[in-house]
């Protein structure tokens, strides 16, 4: 009945904040945004399961060697995937193309997209998670594999889609805010489920130097496979982000709570060794049990980055125990 009621009040909370947004906003909007739904997360992470994550692996290969941390920093057009507040700040139009090889055979494709008006910005983030060559096998009583009575079929593919609208502009002098909508798909085999969730944000430049942000995502209706209903995971950020007047370099700061999973402190750094190459590394800290097992250093990140004219390729690299390595290259522009 707590969690239940913490989460209602969560909710509640939510769609209010949705609808004053743009109408009225000050820095106490933001402090007490920030405070009330951390207070919130805190006492209802680990509440039961959830589906469709695909959503908590980070975007960006420039953010994933700082850590997977932008909340407070959000200076990029994959702002919109951590703070879609962060799209305000971006002068020029901006695009960044990922491809993640990630464990077992998995792929993930993402491509992310802001175009700034007068009103505002408006972002667009696309993401396509797949995998191929699933063995399908049945229970069979006259078959005999590996101790266990089954069969071999074929196989199958998996994937997952999601798109990603958003809309950012500054309310106030050095106070921004962004909503977005998502649409996101499941496929395993032949069977299918959808849901549709909201994201807010907002970011707060406190001078030239730092900037604090945070946002709530993935807020929404349930994914439903046959019978079975699903949540989808909740994520709650906020983070401290500093950059040196010449911005040769940046660290961030990022607190992380999804509603199934215990608060992460992730933080990273980028320096300009020069003005086309970068230098970034990171770490996350998921909670003793997670590190303990993967092994403290599956916790560190790193990754470097190289800059022509108006166009990027960024290189990250995520450790991750026994498991394997994971390896995410990025394409970005400005024009």
């Amino acid at each position: 009945m707590k969690k239940f009621f913490l989460l209602t009040f969560s909710l509640s909370h939510f769609l209010t904040f949705l609808l004053s947004y743009f109408l009225t906003f000050s820095l106490s909007h933001f402090l007490t945004f920030s405070l009330s739904y951390f207070l919130t997360f805190s006492l209802l992470h680990g509440a039961g399961t959830t589906s469709a994550n695909f959503l908590k692996i980070s975007i960006g290969a420039r953010q994933i060697g700082m850590g997977e941390s932008s909340a407070g920093l959000s200076d990029d057009v994959n702002s919109i995937n951590y703070n879609i507040a962060g799209l305000s700040q971006l002068g020029t139009r901006e695009f960044s193309a990922m491809h993640l090889e990630y464990l077992q055979g998995i792929k993930y494709e993402t491509l992310s997209y802001s175009h700034p008006f007068k009103w505002g910005t408006v972002g667009l983030s696309l993401g396509y998670l797949y995998v191929n060559d699933i063995p399908k096998t049945i229970i069979d009583p006259n078959a005999y594999t590996e101790g266990w009575q089954y069969r071999e079929t074929g196989s199958f593919g998996a994937d997952d889609k999601t798109l990603l609208l958003g809309f950012s502009r500054e309310i106030e002098k050095n106070i921004f805010g962004g909503l977005g909508v998502r649409y996101l798909s499941e496929t395993l085999d032949d069977v299918n489920s959808w849901a549709v969730s909201f994201d807010v944000g907002c970011l707060y430049r406190y001078n030239k130097k730092f900037s604090f942000g945070a946002s709530i995502q993935n807020v929404g209706t349930e994914l439903k496979f046959i019978e079975k209903r699903e949540r989808i995971p909740i994520i709650f950020r906020a983070g401290i982000g500093y950059r040196n007047l010449n911005g040769s370099f940046k660290t961030c700061l990022d607190f992380v709570q999804a509603i199934d999973n215990d608060l992460e402190i992730r933080t990273g750094f980028e320096y300009a060794i020069v003005r086309v190459l970068f230098l970034r590394i990171g770490y996350r800290m998921r909670g003793f049990d997670e590190n303990y097992k993967l092994g403290y250093l599956s916790g560190l990140t790193a990754g470097v980055g190289f800059s022509l004219f108006n166009y990027n390729l960024d290189y990250g690299f995520v450790p991750y125990g026994d498991l394997g390595y994971t390896h995410r290259i990025s394409l970005s522009g400005r024009f």
